[in-house]
């Protein structure tokens, strides 16, 4: 019950204060995103099929995570992809009080434009968590929050089948102006994509602009 008045409330807060689906001018647009990268082995792998593709996407990055792979921040910038957010620690747990919040979120977006040399605009909560100080705090440092319309929870994922099954269960669920959830720490993600790039593309659906409406 607590979860469903959660989802709830998401869908009522205004774009002002959190982007969940792309706006209706996206027409036939799908943004793909990817949390939790970049992972020195998984992240290229994705960025090879996104340009077999012709698909652009949002990368949301921990900054406590460059160090694994801290050079491929700037070939996702190089790629015409864009880089956001996603705090320095990546907490799954209690979330900090307001300030150490902000203080995290700067920080990640120190570490950012110290390797791209250009900080995000974009912001993801850890696990899409909603609350004062995670809609608040991205404000004050101009950040726009961004969470997903379609969600396959493919970070689960451990075997070949279990990925197919989230592919298959993603394209079922796929609508236009969808904001996808992906994450790029997951060898798994792979095997998602090769299902799903070709059959998105198959549908008509715009994977290249809908990087515009965010």
């Amino acid at each position: 019950m607590v979860t469903l008045i959660k989802k709830k409330l998401k869908k009522m807060l205004p774009q002002y204060f959190l982007v969940r689906r792309l706006p209706k001018e996206a027409r036939n647009c799908i943004l793909l995103t990817f949390d939790d990268g970049p992972h020195p082995d998984v992240t290229p792998a994705v960025l090879e099929r996104l340009i077999d593709y012709n698909a652009r996407a949002v990368f949301f990055i921990p900054g406590r995570r460059i160090e694994r792979a801290p050079d491929l921040l700037k070939r996702i910038k190089e790629n015409d992809h864009l880089i956001g957010n996603h705090t320095y620690i990546h907490s799954n747990g209690r979330q900090p009080w307001f300030w150490n919040y902000y203080r995290d979120l700067k920080k990640c977006q120190i570490e950012i434009d110290r390797h791209t040399e250009e900080k995000p605009k974009l912001f993801r909560p850890p696990g899409g968590r909603i609350s004062f100080s995670s809609l608040l705090a991205p404000k004050l440092l101009s950040l726009r929050t961004v969470t997903w319309s379609a969600d396959v929870r493919d970070w689960q994922c451990r075997t070949i089948k279990e990925a197919c099954q989230s592919a298959k269960d993603l394209l079922q669920l796929l609508t236009s102006r969808d904001i996808v959830l992906l994450h790029d720490d997951n060898p798994h993600i792979v095997k998602i994509l090769d299902i799903i790039l070709p059959e998105m593309k198959s549908r008509k659906f715009d994977l290249r602009n809908g990087i515009h409406f965010v």
